[in-house]
């Protein structure tokens, strides 16, 4: 599961808002490839995932060839398209739960809408759709984990009760 940690966040006047830097994309990026990667390429069994949270992830990494930040990350469109998790074949059938706050940008809502299109059969059993957080954005949607009785804790204590 990742969480963001504002130390690892840059931020943007043009955007008027905070954005995470390379080390908070790897964090994001690495739990879906997770799912895109034959668990015996890492040395793990068969089965090595149960569940999955992502959380105002970032799952397609073309747009980022056009951001100022490409310069860290040096991708091009064929390299960002490779290494993007909505590009590529779930090779895990563990439930992927999938969430952004309702206040987020339209492309972190784009982007969790692209894996849950991508990705139907790693839809937690009896989801509708990825779950919209209300009242919150990419650096709040976290804190619902406080309450044990919100819809992301116990959508993510079900993933580990199958």
């Amino acid at each position: 599961m990742s969480t963001t940690n504002t130390s690892y966040v840059r931020y943007r006047p043009d955007l008027e808002q905070p954005f995470p830097d390379e080390e908070e994309l790897t964090r994001q990026v690495v739990a879906a490839m997770l799912h895109a990667t034959p668990a015996a390429d890492l040395g793990l069994p068969a089965h090595p995932v149960h569940g999955a949270v992502s959380l105002s992830g970032v799952h397609d990494l073309t747009p980022l060839v056009h951001f100022s930040l490409n310069s860290d990350f040096r991708l091009d469109d064929v390299r960002a398209r490779e290494l993007s998790p909505v590009h590529m074949q779930a090779r895990s059938d563990a439930p992927l739960l999938l969430a952004v706050g309702a206040d987020e940008t339209g492309e972190f809502v784009r982007q969790t809408d692209l894996l849950w299109h991508a990705w139907p059969g790693n839809r937690p059993r009896g989801a509708s759709g990825p779950m919209r957080i209300a009242d919150r954005h990419h650096y709040s949607v976290v804190f619902d984990y406080a309450d044990p009785h919100s819809a992301l804790t116990r959508g993510t204590l079900a993933l580990f009760q199958r």
